[in-house]
């Protein structure tokens, strides 16, 4: 069994932290030590701090230290990235989370939020990091004023690019969907 899942989203506004509120509330229900980590946070600097991790961290009073729960902020993985060192981005990524997962008994890796001009490159890194960490994936998508099909569509789509990229996919939740 998998000590990690990675919650990805399809579209920005998905509902993910919600999504993580639930998840990490199942968890806590089967052990105490449970560890939340984001590959990228979407800040301007240091000095703020990312909303979901610190929602999570405050509402379930997680003792977890808040610089072991991120490994780069967005900006500065995009300069890295933009610079062709792609592989140091992913190597600095595992070697974070994998400090943090010795820590805990599960860990809630939360993708980015894939808003701006780089949530093409946060999509494959989502994928490449999920694969690279082991991490079985839960996609997350919102069904916010779009009709079942659009929804299908793309779930399919994003569905299809995980696993040809090599990641597990446990399953989908649409959120925001219209009762119709």
């Amino acid at each position: 069994m998998s000590k990690s899942i990675y919650l990805a989203t399809t579209n920005p506004y998905s509902g993910k932290s919600l999504v993580s509120l639930g998840i990490t509330e199942l968890l806590l229900r089967r052990t105490n030590r449970v560890g939340v980590f984001r590959p990228l946070i979407s800040v301007e600097s240091a000095r703020q701090r990312d909303k979901n991790i610190e929602l999570l961290l405050s509402h379930f009073k997680l003792t977890l230290n808040y610089e072991d729960t991120f490994a780069f902020l967005r900006r500065e993985a995009a300069d890295l990235i933009g610079s062709g060192r792609y592989d140091d981005v992913l190597d600095k990524i595992i070697e974070k989370y994998k400090a943090l997962e010795s820590e805990c008994d599960f860990v809630l890796c939360i993708g980015s939020d894939l808003v701006g001009g780089t949530a093409a490159l946060e999509f494959d890194l989502n994928a490449d990091v999920a694969k690279n960490l082991g991490c079985p994936v839960l996609l997350v998508t919102s069904g916010a004023n779009r009709d079942a099909s659009a929804v299908m569509g793309s779930v399919r789509a994003n569905l299809t690019a995980f696993q040809e990229r090599g990641c597990q996919v446990l399953g989908v939740i649409v959120n925001r969907a219209e009762m119709d």
